[in-house]
This record gives structure tokens, C-alpha cells and sequence, in this order.
């Protein structure tokens, strides 16, 4: 799994900028529905925008997280070290599961909000 996440966390990485871009629009879009939008039609397209903000800041944080492996343990290091070492890849499993677990709940929740629009 933090192979996985190393590899997604490197190509996201690289088109953060891109990220961004998209979490500013929908913010921006959820403040112009906030603020100048209708109050009883705009709801759905506030969800909307809620939730790809959402999913851009979890896409960032696994950009940010894993985009540096980790190195490989070397033959003859202190103990200091090693348990640096450990401590290191036990926050990034911890991490991999928190965002695994994250982004099982972004899924239940874009399926949500794709049913509300469908219903109306």
C-alpha cells in the first residue's frame, strides 16, 4: 500500500498546481453561491462544490505526504537511527490507512451527492 501511495503521491506532486487551481475554483464558487446565489436553488451546486473542494485537499495531502520515499534501512546504523526509521514508516502506514479510510468516506459521500442531483 505505501508503494501505491508513493507512486500517486509523486504524480500528484507534480500537477499540485493544477490541484490548487481546482480547490480555488470551488471555493470561489461555493463564496459566489454563498453570496450571490438564490437561497432556496444553489444548494445542490454548493454540495458540489464542498465536495470537489474536498476531494482536492485529500489529493494534496497524499501529494504532500508521500511524494518522498522513504530510504531503505542500511546495514550498520545506531539504534537511534533504526528506530527513527521505524517510527517514520509506522506514521506513513498510519497515514495510508487514515487516507485510505478518507477517501472511502469522500466516495459515499460524491455518490450522495450525485443521488441528490438525480432526485432533484
Amino acid at each position: 500500500m505505501l508503494k501505491f501511495y508513493s507512486v500517486l503521491g509523486r504524480h500528484l506532486y507534480a500537477n499540485r498546481l493544477i490541484i490548487w487551481g481546482l480547490a480555488l475554483g470551488a471555493i470561489f464558487v461555493f463564496l459566489g453561491l454563498l453570496f450571490f446565489g438564490e437561497p432556496y436553488g444553489t444548494q445542490n451546486f454548493s454540495l458540489i462544490s464542498i465536495v470537489i473542494m474536498l476531494w482536492m485537499l485529500c489529493l494534496l495531502v497524499v501529494g504532500q505526504m508521500f511524494s518522498a520515499p522513504i530510504d531503505e534501512m542500511k546495514v550498520g546504523i545506531t539504534f537511534i537511527d533504526r528506530m527513527r526509521y521505524k517510527l517514520s514508516k509506522a506514521a506513513r502506514w498510519i497515514m495510508a490507512l487514515t487516507m485510505t479510510g478518507l477517501f472511502i468516506f469522500m466516495a459515499f459521500l460524491s455518490l450522495k451527492t450525485i443521488g441528490m442531483l438525480l432526485n432533484g
